[in-house]
């Protein structure tokens, strides 16, 4: 959800086209490009996540989500660590939008209501928040 003086401000200065957003984006030529392009980067996402998280990276992480301390009085700089985990969420969320907004065809300050920013959480609550095929499962069933 978008903070509320980011709001006010693209409102206020017409910035993205205002309320009315962004229309006339390009949509996908047919429904097979967008299926298939969304399955193939789901399955490389999850594929790389879980590389990810049998590197010593995630066994960093792992120990940061559990005991920050005993990592940081092992000499690890956690700060590093946290900015790399939130550089890969925000990558994999400004993927997510983008591919929203060409399967829309527009981009709006709807985009960004409430019922999209509780959609991931929701899916991470279903899956198990402890695994990383359970939240892609879970808003299917």
């Amino acid at each position: 959800m978008l903070p509320l003086f980011a709001v006010f401000i693209i409102i206020a200065l017409n910035i993205f086209g205002g309320t009315e957003g962004i229309s006339a984006l390009d949509t996908f030529p047919n429904v097979w490009v967008e299926l298939y392009l969304i399955l193939g980067v789901v399955i490389v996402s999850l594929f790389a996540l879980r590389r990810l998280v049998n590197e010593d990276m995630g066994i960093i992480l792992r120990g940061i989500m559990d005991n920050d301390q005993a990592v940081r009085a092992s000499g690890i700089n956690i700060t590093v660590y946290k900015a790399r985990a939130v550089f890969i969420a925000a990558l994999l969320g400004c993927f997510g939008g983008a591919y929203l907004s060409h399967l829309y065809g527009w981009l709006g300050l709807s985009l960004f209501a409430m019922d999209f920013s509780i959609l991931p959480i929701a899916a991470c609550v279903m899956g198990g928040m402890g695994t990383l095929v359970g939240p892609v499962l879970a808003p299917s069933s």
